[in-house]
Protein backbone atom coordinates (compact mmCIF):
# COMPACT_ATOMS: atom_id res chain seq x y z
CA UNK A 1 0.00 0.00 0.00
CA UNK A 2 1.27 3.33 -0.77
CA UNK A 3 2.28 5.95 1.36
CA UNK A 4 2.38 8.77 -0.71
CA UNK A 5 0.63 11.63 0.60
CA UNK A 6 -3.00 12.29 -1.64
CA UNK A 7 -3.83 15.78 -2.98
CA UNK A 8 -7.60 16.93 -4.58
CA UNK A 9 -7.12 19.74 -7.16
CA UNK A 10 -10.20 21.26 -7.73
CA UNK A 11 -9.61 23.72 -10.27
CA UNK A 12 -11.85 24.61 -13.89
CA UNK A 13 -8.83 26.53 -15.74
CA UNK A 14 -7.24 23.16 -17.59
CA UNK A 15 -3.81 24.89 -18.14
CA UNK A 16 -3.97 25.56 -15.21
CA UNK A 17 -5.14 21.99 -13.93
CA UNK A 18 -2.14 20.18 -15.92
CA UNK A 19 0.38 22.53 -14.51
CA UNK A 20 -0.58 22.20 -10.96
CA UNK A 21 -0.40 18.40 -11.65
CA UNK A 22 2.39 17.87 -13.13
CA UNK A 23 4.39 19.96 -10.43
CA UNK A 24 2.64 17.63 -7.50
CA UNK A 25 3.46 14.74 -9.37
CA UNK A 26 7.12 15.54 -10.10
CA UNK A 27 7.46 16.54 -6.40
CA UNK A 28 6.28 12.80 -5.28
CA UNK A 29 2.76 12.87 -4.60
CA UNK A 30 -0.70 11.41 -5.74
CA UNK A 31 -2.54 13.50 -7.96
CA UNK A 32 -6.14 13.62 -8.40
CA UNK A 33 -8.32 15.91 -10.28
CA UNK A 34 -11.98 17.59 -10.61
CA UNK A 35 -12.94 20.56 -12.80
CA UNK A 36 -16.21 21.53 -10.84
CA UNK A 37 -17.26 21.25 -7.02
CA UNK A 38 -19.91 18.67 -8.22
CA UNK A 39 -17.12 16.42 -9.40
CA UNK A 40 -14.99 17.53 -6.61
CA UNK A 41 -17.35 16.67 -3.70
CA UNK A 42 -17.89 13.02 -5.71
CA UNK A 43 -13.78 12.23 -5.58
CA UNK A 44 -13.44 13.66 -2.24
CA UNK A 45 -15.66 11.03 -1.12
CA UNK A 46 -14.71 8.25 -2.85
CA UNK A 47 -10.60 9.11 -2.51
CA UNK A 48 -10.14 10.88 0.83
CA UNK A 49 -7.10 12.82 -0.29
CA UNK A 50 -4.69 14.29 2.27
CA UNK A 51 -5.25 17.44 1.05
CA UNK A 52 -7.64 19.98 -1.04
CA UNK A 53 -6.55 22.44 -3.61
CA UNK A 54 -9.47 24.42 -4.82
CA UNK A 55 -10.25 27.70 -7.12
CA UNK A 56 -12.32 29.76 -5.01
CA UNK A 57 -14.53 30.85 -8.21
CA UNK A 58 -15.68 27.78 -9.98
CA UNK A 59 -18.05 27.75 -12.80
CA UNK A 60 -21.35 25.68 -10.00
CA UNK A 61 -20.68 27.54 -7.28
CA UNK A 62 -17.77 28.73 -4.83
CA UNK A 63 -15.27 27.14 -3.33
CA UNK A 64 -15.16 28.06 0.24
CA UNK A 65 -18.66 26.76 0.54
CA UNK A 66 -17.18 23.46 -0.94
CA UNK A 67 -14.91 23.61 2.07
CA UNK A 68 -16.83 24.72 4.87
CA UNK A 69 -18.82 21.96 4.06
CA UNK A 70 -16.88 19.09 3.80
CA UNK A 71 -15.42 20.41 7.34
CA UNK A 72 -18.89 20.93 8.81
CA UNK A 73 -18.87 16.99 8.22
CA UNK A 74 -18.05 15.15 11.09
CA UNK A 75 -14.92 13.35 10.23
CA UNK A 76 -14.04 16.23 7.71
CA UNK A 77 -13.08 18.77 10.50
CA UNK A 78 -9.17 18.88 10.33
CA UNK A 79 -9.06 18.54 6.51
CA UNK A 80 -6.58 21.02 5.64
CA UNK A 81 -7.08 23.11 2.54
CA UNK A 82 -5.34 25.76 -0.19
CA UNK A 83 -8.02 27.99 -1.71
CA UNK A 84 -6.59 29.56 -5.00
CA UNK A 85 -8.08 32.45 -5.65
CA UNK A 86 -7.86 35.12 -8.98
CA UNK A 87 -9.22 37.98 -7.02
CA UNK A 88 -8.07 41.16 -5.89
CA UNK A 89 -10.04 40.89 -2.81
CA UNK A 90 -8.30 39.12 0.46
CA UNK A 91 -10.55 35.73 0.72
CA UNK A 92 -9.88 36.04 4.34
CA UNK A 93 -12.62 38.48 4.57
CA UNK A 94 -14.95 35.87 4.08
CA UNK A 95 -13.25 33.17 6.25
CA UNK A 96 -14.15 33.12 10.33
CA UNK A 97 -11.62 32.30 12.71
CA UNK A 98 -12.88 28.71 13.21
CA UNK A 99 -14.18 27.90 9.65
CA UNK A 100 -11.22 25.56 8.72
CA UNK A 101 -8.32 23.17 11.06
CA UNK A 102 -5.72 24.46 8.39
CA UNK A 103 -5.90 26.89 4.94
CA UNK A 104 -3.76 28.53 3.02
CA UNK A 105 -3.98 31.09 0.03
CA UNK A 106 -2.51 31.58 -3.35
CA UNK A 107 -3.15 34.67 -5.48
CA UNK A 108 -3.49 33.87 -9.33
CA UNK A 109 -0.67 33.93 -10.93
CA UNK A 110 1.96 31.77 -8.72
CA UNK A 111 4.53 29.90 -9.15
CA UNK A 112 4.67 26.09 -9.02
CA UNK A 113 7.87 26.01 -6.77
CA UNK A 114 5.49 28.52 -4.19
CA UNK A 115 2.83 25.74 -4.31
CA UNK A 116 4.97 22.72 -3.66
CA UNK A 117 6.62 24.70 -0.70
CA UNK A 118 3.39 25.74 0.44
CA UNK A 119 2.05 21.76 0.48
CA UNK A 120 5.19 20.51 1.86
CA UNK A 121 4.99 22.91 4.78
CA UNK A 122 1.41 21.85 5.86
CA UNK A 123 2.24 17.95 5.70
CA UNK A 124 5.21 18.72 8.23
CA UNK A 125 2.89 20.83 10.37
CA UNK A 126 0.13 17.78 9.78
CA UNK A 127 3.04 15.42 11.55
CA UNK A 128 3.85 17.09 14.02
CA UNK A 129 0.39 18.17 15.30
CA UNK A 130 -0.71 14.67 14.95
CA UNK A 131 2.06 13.62 17.03
CA UNK A 132 1.37 15.95 19.76
CA UNK A 133 -2.26 14.70 20.02
CA UNK A 134 -1.02 11.45 19.98
CA UNK A 135 1.00 12.29 23.23
CA UNK A 136 -1.80 14.23 24.90
CA UNK A 137 -4.11 11.53 24.23
CA UNK A 138 -1.57 9.07 26.05
CA UNK A 139 -1.23 11.18 28.65
CA UNK A 140 -4.67 12.06 29.51
CA UNK A 141 -5.21 8.08 29.48
CA UNK A 142 -2.70 7.31 31.67
CA UNK A 143 -4.26 9.44 34.35
CA UNK A 144 -7.54 8.27 33.83
CA UNK A 145 -5.99 4.96 34.52
CA UNK A 146 -3.98 6.46 37.36
CA UNK A 147 -7.44 7.70 38.71
CA UNK A 148 -9.18 4.61 38.40
CA UNK A 149 -6.35 2.99 40.22
CA UNK A 150 -6.64 5.54 43.16
CA UNK A 151 -10.42 5.44 43.31
CA UNK A 152 -10.50 1.64 43.38
CA UNK A 153 -8.85 1.76 47.04
CA UNK A 154 -10.89 2.08 49.73
CA UNK A 155 -9.85 4.93 52.22
CA UNK A 156 -11.33 6.05 55.39
CA UNK A 157 -12.30 9.69 53.99
CA UNK A 158 -14.55 8.66 51.19
CA UNK A 159 -15.51 4.49 51.81
CA UNK A 160 -18.59 5.41 52.68
CA UNK A 161 -18.61 6.70 49.09
CA UNK A 162 -17.40 3.87 47.48
CA UNK A 163 -20.13 1.70 48.56
CA UNK A 164 -23.27 2.99 47.01
CA UNK A 165 -23.43 5.84 44.40
CA UNK A 166 -26.18 7.83 43.09
CA UNK A 167 -23.59 8.77 40.26
CA UNK A 168 -23.68 4.97 39.06
CA UNK A 169 -25.92 4.90 36.06
CA UNK A 170 -23.73 7.20 33.15
CA UNK A 171 -27.25 7.36 31.58
CA UNK A 172 -29.10 9.31 34.42
CA UNK A 173 -30.61 12.55 34.49
CA UNK A 174 -28.50 13.68 37.45
CA UNK A 175 -25.62 12.18 35.74
CA UNK A 176 -26.38 14.45 32.69
CA UNK A 177 -26.26 17.28 34.54
CA UNK A 178 -23.16 16.90 36.64
CA UNK A 179 -21.80 16.42 33.00
CA UNK A 180 -23.36 19.80 31.19
CA UNK A 181 -21.70 21.32 34.80
CA UNK A 182 -18.42 20.20 34.57
CA UNK A 183 -18.45 20.71 30.85
CA UNK A 184 -19.03 24.78 31.54
CA UNK A 185 -16.38 24.45 34.09
CA UNK A 186 -13.69 23.31 31.46
CA UNK A 187 -15.20 25.35 28.76
CA UNK A 188 -15.19 28.59 31.05
CA UNK A 189 -11.50 28.13 31.71
CA UNK A 190 -10.58 27.30 28.04
CA UNK A 191 -12.38 30.94 27.05
CA UNK A 192 -10.00 32.46 30.08
CA UNK A 193 -6.60 30.97 28.04
CA UNK A 194 -7.64 31.63 24.74
CA UNK A 195 -8.90 35.50 25.66
CA UNK A 196 -6.39 35.64 28.08
CA UNK A 197 -8.52 37.04 31.05
CA UNK A 198 -6.83 34.81 33.78
CA UNK A 199 -10.13 34.68 35.62
CA UNK A 200 -10.42 31.18 37.00
CA UNK A 201 -13.83 30.25 38.53
CA UNK A 202 -12.96 28.57 41.57
CA UNK A 203 -16.24 29.55 43.16
CA UNK A 204 -17.90 27.30 40.64
CA UNK A 205 -15.54 24.61 40.68
CA UNK A 206 -15.38 24.94 45.08
CA UNK A 207 -19.67 24.36 44.46
CA UNK A 208 -19.51 21.72 41.61
CA UNK A 209 -16.78 19.34 44.68
CA UNK A 210 -19.65 20.50 47.23
CA UNK A 211 -22.22 19.11 44.97
CA UNK A 212 -20.61 16.18 44.61
CA UNK A 213 -19.79 15.67 48.23
CA UNK A 214 -23.77 16.20 49.16
CA UNK A 215 -24.21 13.18 46.59
CA UNK A 216 -21.62 10.92 48.86
CA UNK A 217 -19.71 11.13 45.37
CA UNK A 218 -15.81 9.34 45.10
CA UNK A 219 -13.16 9.95 42.82
CA UNK A 220 -14.90 6.93 40.51
CA UNK A 221 -17.88 9.06 39.75
CA UNK A 222 -15.92 12.26 39.28
CA UNK A 223 -13.76 10.07 36.53
CA UNK A 224 -16.69 9.01 35.05
CA UNK A 225 -17.83 12.54 34.54
CA UNK A 226 -15.03 13.65 32.87
CA UNK A 227 -14.78 11.05 30.82
CA UNK A 228 -18.29 11.10 29.49
CA UNK A 229 -17.56 15.01 29.11
CA UNK A 230 -15.10 13.69 26.42
CA UNK A 231 -16.86 11.11 24.98
CA UNK A 232 -19.14 13.81 23.64
CA UNK A 233 -16.84 16.66 22.69
CA UNK A 234 -14.05 14.68 21.34
CA UNK A 235 -15.79 14.69 17.53
CA UNK A 236 -17.83 18.10 18.11
CA UNK A 237 -14.37 20.30 18.36
CA UNK A 238 -11.56 21.14 16.53
CA UNK A 239 -8.09 19.64 17.42
CA UNK A 240 -6.47 22.54 18.39
CA UNK A 241 -9.60 23.03 20.91
CA UNK A 242 -9.36 19.60 22.09
CA UNK A 243 -5.98 19.86 23.09
CA UNK A 244 -6.87 23.09 25.11
CA UNK A 245 -9.59 21.11 26.58
CA UNK A 246 -7.60 18.14 27.46
CA UNK A 247 -4.60 20.51 29.46
CA UNK A 248 -7.15 22.47 31.43
CA UNK A 249 -9.18 19.69 32.38
CA UNK A 250 -6.68 18.03 33.54
CA UNK A 251 -5.80 20.60 35.92
CA UNK A 252 -9.53 20.87 36.38
CA UNK A 253 -10.07 17.09 37.88
CA UNK A 254 -7.22 17.58 40.60
CA UNK A 255 -8.43 20.82 42.03
CA UNK A 256 -12.21 19.12 42.31
CA UNK A 257 -10.02 16.22 43.64
CA UNK A 258 -8.72 18.41 46.34
CA UNK A 259 -11.42 19.89 47.27
CA UNK A 260 -13.55 16.87 47.82
CA UNK A 261 -11.25 15.15 49.40
CA UNK A 262 -11.09 18.33 51.81
CA UNK A 263 -14.99 18.15 51.94
CA UNK A 264 -14.93 14.43 53.19
CA UNK A 265 -11.98 14.96 55.82
CA UNK A 266 -13.82 18.02 57.15
CA UNK A 267 -16.89 16.11 57.35
CA UNK A 268 -14.72 12.88 59.38
CA UNK A 269 -13.35 15.53 61.99
CA UNK A 270 -17.13 16.81 62.50
CA UNK A 271 -18.39 13.53 62.87
CA UNK A 272 -15.51 12.58 65.05
CA UNK A 273 -16.40 15.53 67.35
CA UNK A 274 -19.79 15.02 67.84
Amino acid sequence: MSDKKKILIIEDNQELLSAISRALDKAGYIVQEARSLKKGKESFRKENPDLLLIDIVLPDGSGLDLAREITSTPGSESQPFILMSGEKTNPYDDIEEDDFEAVDFLYQPFSMTDLVSKTRVIFAVQRIERKRIENEKKVQQRELSEWKIMSGSDTTVTQSAYEVSVLSDPGSDLVEELTDKYAEIIKRAVEARIYKTGAADTDLRKDFASRLGFLKAGPKDLVRIHSLFFSKTDRAISSRKLALFHEEARFILLEIMGYLVTIYRNRNIFNHEQ
